[in-house]
């Protein structure tokens, strides 16, 4: 049986374009996935009506107005799975050189904390050597045709990248214009194309404009449900409390424009 959500939710777990079997069956066993849960549920999630603006929202106040996507059992199983996918892509590899970890700045920090504390101590254990540093960049233009970056906070000097396979962790890929900026300044560095492994959170595939290689990810998004995600590492308006939550939440957009119209600020 398939989980009867699976479009209206538009998340899975695995490739499709590798596994199109699982395109109508998104998790092994959907009845414990907390996003079923939750729907079938039918909770009532109630809109929001500002009184005035400038009120102030507590993150539990947030989750009343969210609904639970994602919770900590299953992002762990998956972050699992990805140090597997990326552990088994170096082993494949042609050369043997040091690894150079860089995660973005702000968005993938958290989650580059979770995938680091299970992937260093299995590079140790390998006896693969390594370096870690972060990158962090400013758009300019949403529009992917037109946008401008603009390099913030490069890695360190000190760490050397030609010839090196360099993984790039982030959030979330969306329609890749970042990646594809960051992937142009490694490759000017001396990194070859081949050697460049992105690594993500939330693979959105159903924005993607930019042709990109094949992504690791934890979550893939084939669909464009009518929500925002926040939490582990996702934030929410610009928020720095909503990336602390450890589960992933999802909000109605019209709920997200209400709190931006109205100002409302989000607290711990």
């Amino acid at each position: 049986m398939n989980c009867p959500f699976w479009k209206e939710c538009g998340m899975v777990v695995f490739n499709i374009q590798d596994r199109p079997e699982d395109l109508n069956h998104c998790f092994g066993n959907f009845r414990s996935c907390p996003s079923f849960i939750s729907r079938s549920r039918k909770e009532h999630r109630p809109e929001i009506k500002p009184p005035e603006n400038g009120r102030m929202i507590t993150i539990e106040e947030l989750k009343t107005l969210s609904r639970l996507y994602f919770d900590t059992t299953y992002i762990c199983a998956r972050i699992k799975e990805v140090v597997k996918a990326f552990l088994k892509r170096l082993s494949e590899r042609e050369n043997k050189n040091p690894v150079v970890l860089i995660y973005i700045k702000e968005g993938a920090t958290i989650f580059a904390e979770k995938i680091f504390a299970k992937l260093l101590p299995m590079l140790d254990a390998s006896r693969i050597e390594y370096e870690t540093g972060s990158m962090k960049t400013r758009r300019y233009n949403e529009d992917t045709s037109t946008s401008i970056f603009e390099l913030i906070e490069d890695i360190p000097a000190t760490i050397e990248l030609a010839g090196k396979t360099v993984g790039i962790f982030e959030d979330i890929v969306d329609e890749g214009a970042t990646i594809q900026f960051l992937r142009k300044h490694l490759i000017s560095m001396g990194v070859k194309e081949k050697d460049i492994v992105i690594i993500a959170m939330i693979d959105k595939k159903v924005n993607r404009v930019i042709k990109l290689p094949e992504i690791l990810s934890c979550i893939s998004m084939m669909g464009n449900p009518e929500e925002f995600l926040w939490g582990s590492g996702l934030d929410l308006s610009d928020n720095p409390e909503t990336r602390k939550v450890k589960e992933i939440w999802a909000i109605k957009r019209s709920l997200v424009k209400a709190l931006r119209d109205n100002k409302w600020r989000i607290v711990a």
